[in-house]
């Protein structure tokens, strides 16, 4: 039972920053559609900057999410035999 809790949660928690990802794809792409072709404000670049950066440790943290999830899934279904000892 508390295997099946620990899963939920990861599920949870990758669907979680999924959306976050998705919210600040959408974010760039609007802030970029608004950005002058000439004489860009200071403060748009500025934002623009710390959206990309946050995308960019949002995915890796979810890759990170990941992997930890896979690895504590082989751990569940690998049989004791291929344990490491």
């Amino acid at each position: 039972m508390l295997r099946l809790r620990h899963k939920a949660q990861d599920v949870r928690r990758c669907d979680m920053s999924n959306t976050r990802i998705k919210e600040l794809e959408e974010r760039i792409a609007e802030l970029k559609r608004r950005l002058p072709a000439h004489s860009v404000p200071p403060a748009m670049l500025q934002q623009l900057e710390e959206l990309e950066e946050e995308l960019e440790r949002e995915r890796r943290k979810t890759t990170g999410e990941e992997k930890v999830a896979h690895a504590h899934w082989l751990s569940l279904h690998q049989p004791e035999s291929d344990l490491p000892a």
